[in-house]
């Protein structure tokens, strides 16, 4: 009973604590640039509507100048939803120059402007101006060069996107990803 009138205590206390700042006294958390991915993607599985690309290969390249790669088995599966609104859940590996392994995984939303849709459906080069397109990265490693990526939370902002198209262009999705820093 104690242990549990301690708890109870201290999250009174965290929660006078952490509600007695306004929205406006606190300063928004700010950004660094960590790394840029670029995604390979195989033509898409179509279910209704969710749409399941294989990730053969890409390349991760680190502010710091390391380089790593996508490995097989990797995959995305999108759903779209009637408002326009793509879920994304993405599940990775990338073995970097030093042979550390990153599990990576993301989810995140993308929703297209009327021009993105029109090139979307043309399998036109989307980009910031067409679509909105953020995700939530976390990173799971072993690694002691790369082990603070497992406490860090990351944003990732879409740079292109290039979808299934006719022309037998490579479907790739490229963003940048960068450490929320308080």
């Amino acid at each position: 009973m104690l242990r549990l009138t301690s708890l109870y205590g201290f999250l009174i206390m965290l929660f006078t604590f952490t509600s007695s700042a306004s929205a406006q006294e606190l300063s928004p958390p700010a950004m660094k640039y960590v790394m840029s991915l670029t995604a390979d993607l195989d033509q898409p599985y179509v279910i209704g509507d969710r749409f399941i690309f294989n990730v053969p290969s890409g390349t991760v390249e680190m502010a710091s100048g390391e380089k790593g790669e996508i490995l097989p088995p990797a995959g995305e599966w999108a759903t779209m939803y009637p408002d326009g609104v793509i879920k994304l859940d993405v599940r990775i590996t990338i073995k970097m120059e030093d042979q550390s392994l990153l599990f990576y995984t993301y989810s995140g939303k993308m929703l297209l402007n009327e021009t993105g849709l029109s090139k979307w459906q043309a399998g036109e080069l989307i980009t910031p101006e067409d679509a909105r397109f953020i995700t939530n990265p976390l990173v799971r490693t072993d690694s002691e060069r790369y082990g603070w990526m497992n406490s860090t939370v990351f944003v990732g902002k879409m740079v292109e996107v290039q979808p299934a198209n006719d022309t037998n262009k490579p479907l790739y999705v490229r963003y940048d990803v960068y450490a929320v820093e308080p």
